[in-house]
């Protein structure tokens, strides 16, 4: 991951901690413009988001890696989740279901069954503090 930052951005604006997400993440102090949740697992996933939310700078963002897991990207939607653990809307996550074009040939939908040469699904996702991503549309039904 390093050698990817030092080719490709600044890793001077970097900081990386090492230890898990537990011991490490209720001692976060410090404003996160951007974090990248590499973490697979919801458990881990909900320890990041609980953690690090409070401390990303308005308009920061997360990315995630699972896009393509919609039950996994529905933290993002779940209005229990964020009302409960921040008392706001879920943010909702742009790429959940289908993953960002980022470079790659993607010619979707994704199936693992009929994966055509050319066709990979991009992994990455992501939202944004002021994002919203929450239903308000309940018209009444006709009568």
């Amino acid at each position: 991951m390093k050698t990817n930052i030092q080719r490709y951005g600044a890793i001077e604006c970097c900081e990386f901690i090492k230890g898990w997400f537990k011991d490490t993440l209720p001692a976060l102090n410090a404003p996160v413009l951007l974090a990248f949740l590499d973490v697979d697992l919801e458990a881990s996933l909900d320890k990041c988001v609980r953690y690090i939310w409070p401390n990303l700078v308005d308009k920061g963002y997360i990315f995630i890696d699972e896009a393509v897991g919609t039950d996994y990207c529905a933290l993002f939607y779940s209005e229990k989740y964020w009302n409960k653990y921040f008392s706001r809307t879920p943010p909702g996550l742009i790429g959940a279901g289908t993953g960002l074009p980022l470079g790659e040939y993607y010619i979707g939908p994704w199936s693992e069954k009929e994966l055509h040469p050319t066709q990979h699904h991009n992994a990455g996702a992501y939202t944004r503090k002021d994002m919203s991503g929450v239903w308000t549309y309940y018209p009444q039904e006709d009568q």
